[in-house]
């Protein structure tokens, strides 16, 4: 994440670890205030399966892996997103 830091300046207040971890905590809290806003804006679609329809059929052959290789934790993990294609 950016935390609009000039470090070629040499003029201003020095930038120190505590400042910039600061940014990046509010940078990444306003970043989950925006996707929770975005999901519940969308909810109604999501639950109506009519958001992304074009997207439909994707990921048929995103996983090149064979099968038989697969690690069942990694399948375990992406299941949720890929489930149609993990469980096919």
């Amino acid at each position: 994440m950016i935390t609009d830091y000039d470090c070629w300046k040499d003029d201003g207040e020095p930038v120190t670890v505590e400042i910039v971890n600061g940014h990046l905590k509010a940078n990444a809290d306003n970043a989950g205030r925006f996707l929770v806003s975005i999901v519940a804006s969308l909810e109604d679609e999501i639950q109506a399966e009519e958001l992304g329809t074009w997207l439909k059929g994707s990921m048929k052959y995103s996983i090149a892996t064979a099968r038989d290789a697969w690690d069942p934790e990694v399948v375990k993990k992406i299941s949720y997103i890929l489930s149609h294609v993990v469980n096919s």
